[in-house]
C-alpha cells in the first residue's frame, strides 16, 4: 500500500433496523425530557410604589357628584368615615404629622405660627415652618438615610410646608419659590401637578408626597361659605379633581397603575364665619389686654380657630395665678369653646390638655401656656386681624378626608371603614373620644413605611428617648403586605446626615404636560388671589389665610 496515498475515512451504513432503533431512542429521550417536571421559577417579588396626595382643606362630605374622579376612587378604594387631623387642625402640624408619624408633642409643631422658644419676647410671631424647629425626622429623610435606592419626590405648593421639609433629601423637590402666588403663599395646583406628571414621565418615584393648595386657599376667602355653599372653593375643587384624574391617567398610560397605592387625604376641613360680623371674631388678645389681671402679660398667636396663648415671662413667681385669671376670663368670652392649660395648674386641677384631651398629644412648649379653641362659625382674632371668612384649627375641622385606592390588587377595597356610632355624635363631629379603627394624620408615615419596607424608626429619635412613629399601620386597607422596595444601607455606606443641609434644588420651571386638563381653573385661582390682595385688609400671615 502506497504510504503517500490519502487517508480516507469510510462510513459504513448501519443495517436498517439499527437506524430505526437509534431514531426511536432519540425520540424517546426527547419525549421523556418534555414530560419531566420542570423546577418552578421563583416569581418576581411583588412591590408597590406610593403616591400620596394631600388636598388641602377638603371636607369628606365634598367628595361626590362634583368630584367624579375622587368619587370613583372612593367607590373602588378604602374610605374612612371619621378620619381626623391632629390638633391644632392646621396645615403645617398635620403635614408634619403625616410626614413623621408623630404628634405635635414630639414634632414641636402645634400650629402654623407660634413662639419658637419659651419666653420669646419678639414683637411678632414667627412662621413655624422652619426646618430647624422640626424635632422629628420625616419619612423622606428616613428613606434617604436607610433606603438610599428608593426614589423620592416631594411637591409642596405652600411656601412654609415646602420650607420645613427643604432639607429632607428628596431626589426631586418642586421649586415652590418660582411659582408662589403673591400674598397667597402657594403655587397653583395646575403648576404642581405639571411637576408631578413630569416626574412620573422622567423616572417613576417609589414614594411621592404632594400638597395641593387651591381648595384651601380659595376656601379662606370664600364669603359664600357662611351661607352653606362655598362657591369659590367648590369651583377650585372641581379643577383639582380633574388634575387628580390626570395623575391617574399618567400612571395608567405608563403601566404603573397596577403597582401603585394611591393615598388621597386632607390635612383638615374648613369652617366659615361672616367676616363683617364682629361677634364671629373672638378677640382673645383684646380680652386679655382689657383685664387688669392679665394686661401686658401675654402674647396670642392666632391660628384660625385656635389661639396659642403665651406668657411673656413663664418663669414669673405669679405665673399660676396669672394663668388662672386668664383662663377665667377666656372661658366666659363669647365664642370660646375651650381654654386649657398646657401643663397642669395646681390652682385649677383638671383644666389641662392631657386631662381633657389626652388624644390630642399637644403638650409641647410651642403650644402656649394656654390653648384656646373657638366654636363653629367663629375665628380667633379681631375683624381687622383676621378678616377671612374661611378658617380651620377648631376641633370641628379635625374631620378630614382619608382614602386609600390604586391599581394594586392587594388593596382591601371597596371598603367603608365606619366608626362605632356610640363614639360619634350624629349631629356634629365629636372629637372628644378616640375612634379605634379610624385613620389619623400620624398613621400615614407608618402605613407608607410598611408598604415600602422602610425600617420602623420607633427607636428613640435624635437622642431624646422619645419614639417617633406614634401612629398605626392601616392594615385594614390591605389584604397583604407587598415585598419591600427598601434596600437598607449597608454598614459603612452612610446615608445623608440627619441634620438639615441639603443644597437647594436646581431652579427649573415645571413643564406644561399634555395630560393636564384644558380648563381655566388655574387662571381662576390666580384671579381669586388678586381679589384677595385687592379687597381684604392685610393681615399677618397665619393658618387663617
Amino acid at each position: 500500500m502506497d504510504p503517500n496515498a490519502r487517508r480516507r475515512t469510510v462510513l459504513v451504513p448501519a443495517p436498517p433496523g439499527r437506524v430505526r432503533g437509534a431514531v426511536l431512542g432519540v425520540l424517546a429521550a426527547v419525549l421523556a425530557a418534555l414530560a419531566a417536571p420542570v423546577a418552578a421559577q421563583e416569581p418576581e417579588p411583588e412591590t408597590v410604589r406610593v403616591v400620596h396626595l394631600v388636598i388641602d382643606g377638603l371636607h369628606p362630605a365634598q367628595v361626590g357628584p362634583l368630584t367624579p374622579v375622587l368619587a370613583e376612587l372612593k367607590a373602588s378604594g378604602v374610605w374612612y368615615e371619621q378620619a381626623r387631623a391632629v390638633m391644632a387642625s392646621e396645615t403645617l402640624p398635620n403635614h408634619v404629622s403625616m410626614a413623621t408619624g408623630a404628634y405635635p408633642q414630639v414634632t414641636g409643631i402645634p400650629g402654623n405660627e407660634g413662639r419658637a422658644a419659651v419666653g420669646d419676647t419678639a414683637p411678632t410671631e414667627p412662621d413655624l415652618g422652619q426646618p430647624e424647629l422640626l424635632e422629628a425626622d420625616s419619612l423622606t429623610r428616613t428613606i434617604e438615610r436607610v433606603c438610599p435606592d428608593l426614589r423620592t419626590v416631594t411637591v409642596f405648593s405652600k411656601e412654609y410646608v415646602h420650607r420645613i421639609f427643604a432639607a429632607d433629601g428628596a431626589d426631586a423637590d418642586f421649586p415652590q419659590e418660582l411659582f408662589n402666588v403673591p400674598e397667597s403663599g402657594h403655587a397653583l395646583d395646575t403648576t404642581t401637578v405639571g411637576f408631578i406628571l413630569a416626574e412620573l414621565a422622567r423616572a417613576a418615584p417609589d414614594y411621592l408626597f404632594a400638597n395641593l393648595g387651591d381648595v384651601d386657599r380659595s376656601g379662606h376667602i370664600d364669603a359664600t361659605g357662611a351661607a352653606g355653599l362655598p362657591v369659590e372653593q367648590l369651583a377650585a375643587l372641581q379643577q383639582t379633581d380633574k388634575l387628580v384624574g390626570s395623575i391617574v391617567a399618567e400612571l395608567r398610560a405608563r403601566g404603573l397603575w397596577e403597582s401603585t397605592v394611591l393615598i388621597v387625604n386632607s390635612d383638615h376641613s374648613m369652617d366659615w364665619s361672616v367676616p363683617i360680623d364682629p361677634s364671629s371674631a373672638v378677640d382673645v388678645a383684646g380680652a386679655l389686654e382689657a383685664d387688669p389681671a392679665t394686661s401686658g402679660r401675654f402674647f396670642v398667636s392666632e391660628n384660625g380657630g385656635a389661639g396659642l396663648v403665651y406668657l411673656l415671662d413663664p418663669a414669673a413667681p405669679d405665673a399660676d395665678e396669672v394663668l388662672l385669671a386668664a383662663r377665667d376670663r377666656l372661658v366666659d368670652l363669647p365664642g370660646v369653646d375651650e381654654a386649657l392649660y398646657r401643663d397642669p395648674n395646681p390652682l385649677d386641677p383638671g383644666g389641662d390638655l392631657d386631662a381633657v384631651h389626652p388624644d390630642w398629644h399637644l403638650r409641647t412648649p410651642r403650644a402656649g401656656e394656654l390653648f384656646v379653641t373657638v366654636l363653629p362659625g367663629h375665628r380667633v382674632g379681631s375683624v381687622s386681624s383676621n378678616p377671612y371668612p374661611g378658617n380651620h384649627g377648631h376641633a370641628l375641622t379635625r374631620h378630614a378626608t382619608m382614602l386609600v385606592a390604586g391599581g394594586w390588587d392587594g388593596l382591601a377595597g371597596p371598603t367603608v371603614v365606619e366608626a362605632d356610632p356610640a363614639l360619634v355624635d350624629a349631629e356634629t363631629f365629636d372629637d372628644t373620644a378616640g375612634l379605634p379603627g379610624q385613620a389619623e394624620s400620624v398613621d400615614l408615615a407608618p402605613t407608607i413605611g410598611w408598604l415600602l419596607g422602610v425600617p420602623d424608626p420607633r427607636a428613640p429619635i435624635r437622642g431624646t428617648g422619645r419614639p417617633q412613629w406614634q401612629g398605626r399601620v392601616l392594615t385594614e386597607a390591605f389584604e397583604r403586605q407587598p415585598a419591600p422596595r427598601c434596600v437598607a444601607a449597608a454598614p459603612g455606606r452612610p446615608g445623608p446626615p440627619a441634620a438639615p443641609g441639603r443644597p437647594a434644588p436646581a431652579a427649573a420651571p415645571a413643564p406644561i404636560h399634555p395630560r393636564l386638563p384644558a380648563t381655566g381653573g388655574g387662571l381662576a385661582l390666580a384671579g381669586i388671589a388678586l381679589v384677595a390682595v385687592t379687597f381684604l385688609p392685610r393681615a399677618p400671615r397665619s393658618g387663617r389665610q
